[in-house]
């Protein structure tokens, strides 16, 4: 299972996310952190891209929201690998975007991270006004998604 999720949301305050997160998570045995999203720059990506000829294996649909979507932050949720929150996490991170784009009328982006220092990180929905609006996790192969693809199941 997956220790460490996360979400990029595009609009609100900082102190505004970390209000809504800590109402959430007081019952849970969960970590978060927020940060700004401002390390990766999909137009440099597609250029870097175009230049070398490198021939993409990624799903399309990701670049696109990533270019359309503005990501300002980005939220990381981490559980103990054995806790009972752990089991979870990824429905859990699902669950929190989803509020949160409804409550807030904006976008969020979900991910898990299949290492610990977040390198193999892999999209799951993205949200629009609490809606889904895309299901990336149709798009990887199932080995990826191990014991996580139940979360797409509910």
């Amino acid at each position: 299972m997956s220790t460490q999720v996360s979400f990029l949301i595009d609009n609100l305050e900082v102190n505004q996310l970390e209000n809504f997160m800590n109402s959430r998570l007081k019952y849970f045995d969960i970590d978060f952190s927020i940060s700004k999203y401002d390390y990766f720059d999909i137009n440099e990506y597609k250029a870097f891209i175009s230049c070398l000829s490198f021939p993409i294996n990624e799903n399309s649909s990701l670049f696109e929201t990533l270019d359309n979507v503005d990501f300002a932050y980005e939220i990381e949720l981490g559980a103990s690998f054995f806790s009972l929150e752990n089991n979870y996490l990824p429905c859990l991170n699902d669950y929190f975007a989803q509020s949160l784009s409804l409550e807030r009328q904006c976008h969020t982006l979900t991910f898990i991270n299949k290492s610990i220092n977040g390198d193999d990180s892999y999209p799951i929905t993205h949200f629009f006004c609490g809606k889904e609006i895309m299901d990336f996790s149709s798009f990887n192969n199932i080995e990826v998604w191990g014991k996580d693809r139940w979360i797409k199941n509910i």
